[in-house]
């Protein structure tokens, strides 16, 4: 009877720290802030800041697709970028480039496509591609969302460790679906 009641107090006090681990783990901050020029606002977490020039050139060593501004978790593990291209683009035109980017998604060793979506937020129409690929040590999960911003194709993307899913993914949707132009 000892040992029964000795497991019921271990199981408690497993439950205790597990439910304190997860309240801890999902206490992420969301907070509005203005990027790209000011150009559009979101939610963004406050502990995010802009990446610095010598990380962006390791992170995105191809100059010619390297996104105009990156913000990041201290570790620089959990990214959302943004590019605003020179590239006229209308509202209707949308569907084609997500299929374009899909197609040459698919086309690549080590990248599997998850999900494609249309999301209308803010007034504004946005696709998103969801995929995995692979890094050195880890999958990562990607949320590509595309649209038009001054008459320009915008590109962004979020993404993190398969290790960080769980708690990012519902936050980059939170993200993405907070911006206003």
């Amino acid at each position: 009877m000892k040992k029964l009641i000795n497991l019921t107090k271990g199981s408690k006090l497993l439950f205790v720290l597990v439910l304190s681990f997860m309240v801890m783990s999902f206490d992420t901050e969301l907070k509005e802030r203005k990027v790209l020029n000011e150009k559009i606002t979101l939610l963004l977490p406050s502990d995010f800041t802009l990446m610095d020039e010598s990380t962006l050139l390791i992170k995105y060593p191809n100059t010619a697709n390297r996104p105009t501004e990156v913000y990041t978790n201290d570790k620089g593990s959990i990214n959302i970028a943004f590019n605003h291209t020179s590239n006229p683009i209308s509202e209707q035109e949308l569907n084609q480039v997500q299929t374009a980017i899909k197609q040459q998604l698919s086309a690549t060793n080590g990248i599997e496509i998850l999900k494609t979506d249309k999301l209308t937020s803010n007034n504004s129409e946005f696709l998103t591609i969801e995929f995995m690929s692979n890094a050195i040590d880890t999958k990562i999960y990607n949320k590509m969302f595309i649209t038009v911003l001054d008459g320009k194709l915008l590109l962004g993307t979020f993404n993190c460790t398969m290790n960080d899913l769980d708690k990012w993914q519902p936050l980059s949707k939170q993200m993405i679906s907070s911006i206003k132009k």
